[in-house]
């Protein structure tokens, strides 16, 4: 039988909004074939992927365009990038059918770097001409959730499925709470309200804290440069260059507690992590249980048991 195939594309992104996009693609993929009956499968394009090259479209390769560094590769390199391509790919086990597994020079290519891809996804639904088309989401879906084009609750209500095809999603019991803040490149952004939460935020939430330090494992997660540890005298702060970004991601979606920061390696984490999520003040659209600051406080506050 014949249908069309979604797939999470390449970008020159950091591997969170990547494993973002490909998250979300999935749970895109489900809701299309429950909601419309769609003909189509996710085959999943992996980190180390580089054949869209060949179909002329060159942002289209596993390659990263700035600063980016993490040991033991270069990231900011081609070369070092794949190899850590290849460290993450390992660490995510994905199970399932992959871009490599096709030909496809048997599809018709359709994506977002030069088509109107959902219109064009959406008008093939309805005709039922997803047939031998694959449908590339380079850019991922973060803008239509923020724009309630639809709806982010979708990676909730297909968390199982996910949850099948990446093996690195398993569930722990621990009493971790875990606190992620981005600085490194948040301090010089143009948009700086867009990546980067003032210390006072992430201060008054310890500051709630401050009676539960024997109930939690409260641990602080975040990029040496340009963080100022002098604010955080006292708690337990775990730099960049003392674990890898794969494992911080597996310890965020496993936490008992996670205080998500304005990454996308922290908000995947949040999406996956089913227990309690605290998510900041941002563009990117959160999930209907999550919840905010001064609601984590209260409770806190009013010495509820979570």
């Amino acid at each position: 039988m014949s249908h069309g195939y979604i797939t999470n594309g390449t970008s020159q992104d950091g591997f969170g909004a990547r494993l973002f996009r490909e998250i979300t693609t999935i749970a895109f993929t489900y809701y299309l074939k429950d909601k419309f009956n769609a003909n189509l499968e996710y085959i999943h394009t992996p980190y180390t992927y580089e054949g869209f090259e060949n179909f002329g479209w060159p942002e289209m390769v596993a390659s990263r365009s700035y600063f980016d560094n993490h040991e033991p590769y270069n990231e900011v390199t081609r070369e070092g990038y794949l190899n850590r391509a290849v460290l993450w790919e390992n660490k995510l086990k994905y199970k399932g059918k992959t871009i490599i597994d096709i030909n496809l020079n048997d599809f018709l290519m359709v994506t977002d770097y030069e088509y109107p891809l959902y219109s064009q996804l959406f008008h093939d639904i309805s005709t039922h001409q997803t047939d031998n088309k694959l449908y590339i989401i380079r850019l991922g879906l973060r803008s239509n959730f923020d724009n309630n084009e639809f709806d982010a609750n979708m990676v909730d209500w297909y968390f199982h499925k996910i949850k099948e095809k990446f093996l690195f999603i398993q569930p722990d019991v621990n009493n971790n709470l875990l606190i992620h803040i981005r600085r490194k490149d948040a301090i010089w952004d143009i948009h700086k309200s867009v990546r980067y939460l003032e210390d006072e935020y992430y201060l008054e939430i310890l500051n709630a804290l401050i009676p539960y330090k024997d109930q939690y494992n409260i641990s602080i997660h975040t990029q040496r440069k340009n963080f100022d540890f002098t604010k955080y005298d006292g708690w337990n702060i775990i730099y960049d260059d003392e674990e890898q970004d794969y494992d911080l991601l597996i310890k965020m979606l496993q936490a008992k507690i996670l205080i998500v920061g304005k990454s996308s390696l922290s908000m995947i984490a949040g999406y996956l992590n089913q227990k309690m999520v605290v998510f900041p003040p941002t563009i990117t659209k959160g999930l209907d249980r999550f919840i905010n600051k001064d609601q984590f406080i209260n409770i806190h506050n009013k010495n509820l048991n979570i």
